[in-house]
């Protein structure tokens, strides 16, 4: 495998993870506007918005992603 196809496989996962986290953050919002979420929710809540923030760092800092 080449480097740049190893960058491009690292991307493309930090894409998905980024997707993931997406949705993730909607179904524990969702949860909570609801009035069900416990507070286990709460909390994947904020992992999950730590999860998103960090890939997107990554991405940013290296893929140049804006």
């Amino acid at each position: 495998m080449s480097y740049k196809d190893k960058l491009e496989e690292i991307e493309n996962f930090l894409s998905s993870r980024k997707k993931q986290y997406e949705k993730d953050i909607q179904f524990y919002i969702r949860r909570k506007e609801n009035g069900e979420a416990d507070e286990a929710d709460i909390i994947y809540l904020q992992m999950a918005e730590s999860g998103i923030l960090f890939v997107e760092e990554l991405g940013n800092t290296f893929f140049n992603w804006e």
